[in-house]
């Protein structure tokens, strides 16, 4: 089954009197179950791709369909609630609250949701175990190591049961030991669950892990 795709999708920002094309004419489908690795140079439209397989943004021309449902002309409260419900981000900088502790930035993800409290301590007690990460608890962000800092971020990503992760440089802020621990957890944890993950990454090693990479150059994308 297709998770998304997107036909002849373009991405168009004004910039004053300039404007600046992002994406033009990307097609593309992705299945459920996927591991996909995006890369590209630095303003290629990796990013911007990203957001909008996020929800985050919308096309200029285009259109894309994400489990079935046609994006176009959604309003943002039920854009939102895709977001909420479906999609799983990781970020470089991990985007954690500081002042929280681990189990309560994993708690966040779940908040829009509505599900229950026991159903909501279950399911963050079992994810914080699936990343190796319960003695850690109730530590706050900044007497976590970094590596742990995306353990937390991942376990907020996946402890609303996504069917998409998005990642945009999960490791690109780690160590190269670090960096393989981060993966093969990310592995595991996609393998177990049949989870899609959408990764953009300047880094080489994490791409070979894919089973499909996609290059942005100038706006187009290519396989490979």
């Amino acid at each position: 089954m297709d998770l998304y795709e997107l036909q002849d999708v373009s991405k168009v920002f004004d910039q004053g009197r300039k404007k600046v094309r992002a994406l033009h004419g990307v097609a593309l489908k992705i299945q459920a179950g996927e591991r996909i690795a995006i890369q590209g140079s630095t303003g290629g439209g990796k990013s911007t791709l990203l957001q909008l397989l996020g929800l985050l943004d919308e096309p200029t021309t285009g259109t894309i369909w994400f489990e079935g449902q046609k994006l176009a002309g959604l309003n943002e409260a039920a854009r939102a609630a895709l977001r909420a419900s479906r999609i799983g981000f990781i970020f470089q900088s991990y985007n954690l609250i500081p002042t929280l502790a681990a189990e309560e930035n994993v708690l966040a993800g779940l908040m829009p949701l509505g599900w229950p409290a026991d159903q909501r301590r279950k399911a963050v007690e079992e994810v914080l175990a699936a990343v190796g990460l319960t003695d850690r608890a109730r530590h706050l962000p900044a007497e976590l190591s970094g590596g742990q800092q995306q353990r937390v971020a991942i376990a907020r990503a996946l402890v609303k049961r996504p069917s998409v992760v998005l990642a945009d440089e999960p490791t690109g802020n780690l160590d190269e030991e670090t960096r393989d621990e981060i993966a093969d957890m990310m592995d595991a944890l996609c393998s177990e669950h049949s989870l899609t993950m959408i990764t953009v990454t300047h880094d080489s090693a994490l791409a070979k892990r894919a089973s499909r990479r996609l290059t942005i150059k100038a706006g187009k994308l290519t396989v490979g």
